[in-house]
């Protein structure tokens, strides 16, 4: 937050409301997201999806497994002890990875599909995953994802900004 100076921002209005992520949603593709966590309560939009190895589903008996899916939601809008950058935002918790941080492109692209569908219902504007692999890609890999691109424009198309960060394993 201090240092993209996201604190700056948040006192600007525009429409009568201030620029702090208020009536947006961020679907979090991650490990999943503890909404007990002092700095969440209250930010999740519904149960956790769960989408490892199965058809995406509401599953309000999990939470994160992991706690990078929580750091994650964290930066993006804690909201109590800490700020995240956009404290007013909304979250919904899209399990894709497992409790190693492991998954595959299957439940990625079936995470991403759920939050396009259901964009509607919880104004859903941004898609956030934080991905690591051990392939290290040294050029354009488009065509090595193609139905992942496929989904990501999709998501463009129906005003979903998608953000990705990667590397987190070194790659």
């Amino acid at each position: 937050v201090n240092i993209i100076n996201a604190s700056k921002i948040w006192p600007i209005q525009i429409a009568g409301k201030n620029i702090t992520g208020v009536d947006e949603t961020v679907c979090v593709l991650d490990t999943g997201v503890d909404f007990t966590h002092s700095d969440l309560i209250g930010k999740n939009k519904t149960c956790i999806i769960d989408c490892v190895n199965k058809v995406c589903a509401e599953n309000c008996s999990i939470g994160d497994d992991n706690s990078h899916g929580t750091h994650v939601a964290g930066i993006i809008a804690a909201n109590n002890n800490i700020k995240g950058v956009g404290p007013g935002i909304g979250l919904i918790g899209v399990k894709v990875l497992d409790a190693g941080g492991s998954g595959n492109s299957i439940d990625l692209r079936a995470g991403m599909q759920w939050c396009i569908d259901n964009r509607a219902n919880y104004n859903i504007s941004v898609i956030s995953m934080s991905l690591g692999t051990t392939v290290l890609y040294e050029n354009y890999c488009d065509n090595l994802f193609q139905t992942t691109a496929d989904i990501v424009d999709d998501a463009d198309k129906k005003n979903i900004s998608v953000i990705a960060a990667t590397g987190n394993e070194a790659n």
